[in-house]
């Protein structure tokens, strides 16, 4: 059918087509007006498309192989070496210093709290509104603030120490929220952007 492409988009598929083709080539070409030479080319054009099938099915093959390969290798070492670092992380000689030189002691994580804002991500839910954030491994939680567009400025909604809150009461479109970090008892850092329903 003109302007139809009948050539299979699937790799077996086309694999199967282009063997037949060539086949067919060799049998009616000359029929059809080609001359030695373009059956030829005709021919080694179908083959490559077998070829290339073939090659990529082999090495996908070897990839899976060796994908499963390494995950046994590396989850047999990793168990190896975690075993061993407990040992050596009671013995008398082991300190910060010597697991820091061998790479078994994590990075010192330096948060500016001073500068610090959390970021909420809000998410309308059946039971209210989802208020998600990440304490950073730091912080002890969160002063969550909250005005209503019936409010006449925002109150304090809730103290919270695991994301997600979830405001259950009644919300009303354009109820905005802001929140602080805090540190013990305190609020530190700075405020967060407002975030709309």
């Amino acid at each position: 059918m003109p302007g139809v492409d009948l050539i299979p988009r699937q790799d077996g598929k086309r694999g199967n087509w282009a063997q037949t083709l060539k086949t067919q080539i060799a049998l009616q070409g000359a029929a059809l007006g080609l001359t030695a030479a373009e059956i030829t080319e005709f021919e080694n054009a179908c083959q490559q498309i077998t070829d290339s099938i073939q090659e990529f099915n082999a090495a996908r093959s070897t990839y899976k192989t060796a994908s499963a390969n390494k995950k046994t290798k590396m989850r047999n070492a990793l168990a190896v070496i975690r075993k061993k670092t407990r040992r050596m992380k009671t013995h008398e000689a082991y300190n910060k210093s010597v697991g820091k030189s061998l790479g078994l002691e994590a990075p010192l994580h330096i948060v500016d709290i001073k500068n610090k804002m959390p970021i909420l991500k809000l998410r309308k839910e059946v039971n209210g509104i989802r208020i998600s954030y990440n304490r950073l491994g730091t912080f002890d939680g969160i002063n969550i603030y909250r005005k209503r567009p019936s409010d006449a400025d925002f109150i304090l909604l809730a103290r919270d120490n695991h994301s997600p809150y979830i405001d259950k009461t009644t919300i009303e479109t354009g109820t905005e929220y802001y929140a602080y970090y805090m540190k013990g008892d305190d609020e530190v850092g700075q405020k967060s952007n407002e975030a709309v329903v």
